[in-house]
């Protein structure tokens, strides 16, 4: 018998947005920029990771950061709830 630690959605929202948002402030997008110019590029396996692309989009002028953040942020939170639905059968 397994215990699934859960948290309520909203919380699990907020600390997401929270994430994000020190992500990015710490040099995310720095980081993206930096990559980029060592030759990595959005097609890579690695780059296919939630952020990445969207952060290529800002730096190749396709979106604002604050677009980008937002998608970070929805796909963040469709991949938490993809976690908690397979999570489920274990609990």
């Amino acid at each position: 018998d397994y215990k699934v630690l859960t948290v309520p959605r909203p919380e699990l929202w907020r600390r997401i947005e929270i994430r994000v948002d020190e992500m990015i402030s710490q040099g995310w997008l720095q980081e993206v920029e930096g990559l980029k110019k060592k030759g990595i590029t959005r097609g890579m396996p690695a780059m296919r990771a939630i952020g990445y692309g969207e952060l290529f989009d800002v730096i190749e002028g396709k979106c604002s950061l604050e677009d980008a953040r937002e998608q970070i942020i929805i796909r963040t939170r469709q991949y938490a709830k993809r976690q908690v639905t397979w999570m489920k059968k274990y609990s």
